[in-house]
């Protein structure tokens, strides 16, 4: 799947679930930030309280709210990550993208 179709299916789960406006979808996203910050410090063993130690739910959780607001705003993640990757590719040393290959 792309991660135009996962902006789309994430925003029309959202609108089928009764649409959040900005304000609630940022604190969502701000929830979502402190649960993944949470999660990683009960995974690297650091005591807080209540938190499953689950990474990947998280990180899902905060990508699902990233898409809904990119959608809602007709943004494309896709090509954004890509413009983005060939500014970071000029800026940094050319020599970190030829391990990545």
């Amino acid at each position: 799947m792309t991660i135009k179709k996962l902006q789309k299916w994430c925003y029309e789960l959202e609108k089928s679930t009764g649409e959040r406006n900005d304000l609630e979808l940022l604190g969502e996203f701000s929830q979502e930030f402190g649960e993944s910050i949470r999660s990683i410090l009960t995974h690297q063993g650091v005591n807080v309280r209540r938190q499953e130690d689950n990474i990947a739910k998280e990180c899902f959780d905060l990508l699902y709210n990233i898409f809904v607001i990119s959608a809602k705003y007709n943004i494309n993640l896709e090509k954004e990550f890509l413009k983005t990757i060939k500014k970071y590719e000029r800026r940094f040393d050319k020599k970190i993208w030829a391990t990545l290959e």
